[in-house]
């Protein structure tokens, strides 16, 4: 962050936290120009990211993660009861 906390540090310990606070994946920044869409999705349910708190916004999508992307989008429950998943590396 760009802050001169000698002058005001109690103001930028504010703002550092907050920002933390506010961030969904850990890399995934304010400045990034897919930085509102991926909270939109987010907030949506429609993404949840890796297990270590990252999104990888430079990783190609797998078929999996598409497929599961469009089936949400269309409305589709996470999972269907009575029904397996789909095999062949896709999930």
């Amino acid at each position: 962050m760009d802050c001169d906390c000698s002058e005001s540090w109690p103001f930028c310990a504010v703002v550092e936290v907050q920002a933390a606070e506010n961030k969904i994946f850990s890399d995934v920044y304010g400045g990034d120009w897919y930085h509102e869409a991926v909270s939109d999705l987010h907030n949506e349910g429609l993404i949840e990211g890796y297990g270590d708190g990252t999104f990888r916004p430079d990783q190609i999508i797998t078929k999996g993660e598409f497929i599961k992307l469009l089936m949400m989008t269309l409305g589709y429950p996470k999972e269907m009861p009575g029904h397996k998943p789909l095999g062949f590396g896709l999930c």
